[in-house]
């Protein structure tokens, strides 16, 4: 690799700061709020979770909201004010926003792309990505970095020369995943799917043994978690916490804000225990939570059948869960597209052809990025009302999921 190249690899990476100079101010007013009382709540120590206010991400999540600004502070001796604590905020999010065009740019190259960095550009400038990170003010980022990351991980074992290293860096990338935040979760299942069948070669005993050994010191840091932080009455467990966060109760409503299925029905969030003329809400509820269950075992089924596409297979089964953790899961926010995106995005930039899937993806990932910035600037769309209301979103997301299933089946070994 050339010097050059390597300089122009480099400012691609610093992409993200430069753009930072446009948001600076800018964000999710309510999101931003609620962070910066975060970070007072965890300026007392240990007991962060238990007095804090809503407190509800994984330790890594609240240490990527809280931890900068915290340490500016011990740094410097003073205490940071709002608009300081979004400064130092948006510069840790500009940092993932650098690891998301890394991973993107590895992950193009493992899909054979003649240009990764430019693709990983692409990808970046796409109106859901950028709304969605740094702009909006949330550490999804950071998730869907980890998310991209951990595939390239997988994808590349060099297992001829230290699949113990494979294993273990392979787990480890998972616990980054399931210590940012409960969004990112669903992405886990196509990543472990591929780590099974990439693991199916010589030495899959080291890999298994480094795998053991990444889980084992994961374990461990989720007891000295457990050890060193103060938690609620009633709860001792860092995992118990986190998957009985407070604060959160999305999937108690039709719809949070979301553009899903449920939102053609019903408008601003209606709890789901309340019955509206026609369909009972909490009977629709878990209709919805056993639809995407059925829907996204069959997504990882047709992963599983075509090893030979393993990368793409796993991009888009990636892509096709959270799309339809977005659409068809009740209480879906207008984020819930953020980890759907990018990796739909990278097949559609890396294909030779122009396909409808491709078009379709770029279609939503404006649509969705229009439809959040909307949520951040109302007033600024009143004039164009259509872009900020769910019906549009929805149906672009409808159509989408069906083209993926087809897409795939399409692609998917003929026996």
């Amino acid at each position: 690799m050339s010097a050059s190249l390597r300089s122009r690899e480099a400012l691609v990476l610093l992409v993200p700061f430069a753009w930072l100079v446009v948001h600076r101010h800018e964000g999710h007013a309510g999101d931003l709020a609620f962070f910066f009382d975060w970070l007072a709540a965890f300026r007392h120590g240990a007991g962060f979770y238990a007095h804090g206010p809503g407190l509800n991400y994984p330790i890594l999540g609240v240490l990527l909201v809280c931890g900068p600004s915290r340490l500016f502070e011990l740094v410097t001796g003073s205490l940071l004010d709002f608009e300081g604590f979004l400064l130092v905020h948006k510069v840790t999010l500009a940092l993932g926003e650098s690891l998301f065009l890394l991973s993107s740019a590895l992950l193009a190259k493992d899909l054979q792309a003649k240009h990764p960095w430019r693709v990983a550009l692409w990808v970046y400038a796409m109106p859901s990505t950028w709304v969605m990170g740094a702009y909006f003010g949330q550490i999804d980022i950071w998730g869907s970095a980890f998310q991209l990351l951990a595939l390239h991980l997988v994808l590349h074992p060099r297992i001829a020369h230290s699949p113990w290293i494979y294993g273990i860096s392979c787990l480890a990338s998972f616990f980054l995943i399931l210590l940012t935040k409960q969004l990112a979760w669903l992405g886990l299942l196509p990543l472990t799917l591929a780590f099974v069948l990439r693991s199916k070669v010589p030495g899959r005993v080291r890999i298994a043994r480094g795998a053991l050994t990444a889980l084992t010191l994961s374990l461990l840091g989720m007891l000295a978690i457990d050890a060193l932080v103060a938690w609620p009455f009633g709860i001792s467990s860092h995992v118990l916490f986190v998957l009985d966060a407070p604060g959160s109760a999305h999937l108690d409503l039709a719809v949070a804000n979301g553009a899903s299925l449920w939102s053609l029905f019903v408008q601003g969030g209606t709890p789901a225990s309340t019955s509206l003329v026609g369909p009972d809400w909490v009977t629709i509820g878990r209709v919805g939570k056993a639809l995407f269950v059925v829907l996204s075992g069959l997504t990882l089924w047709m992963q599983s059948r075509d090893a030979p596409e393993l990368p793409t297979q796993t991009l888009y089964a990636l892509g096709t869960i959270a799309l339809l953790g977005a659409f068809i899961l009740p209480g879906s926010h207008e984020r819930y597209l953020v980890h759907a995106l990018p990796p739909l995005l990278l097949v559609a930039f890396t294909q030779h052809r122009v396909s409808f899937t491709s078009v379709m993806t770029c279609v939503v990932s404006v649509f969705s990025g229009v439809y959040v910035l909307a949520s951040i600037h109302w007033e600024a769309f009143d004039a164009l009302r259509f872009l900020r209301d769910p019906p549009l979103l929805a149906l672009a997301q409808a159509l989408l999921v069906l083209t993926l299933f087809t897409e795939v089946h399409r692609r998917m070994p003929r026996p």
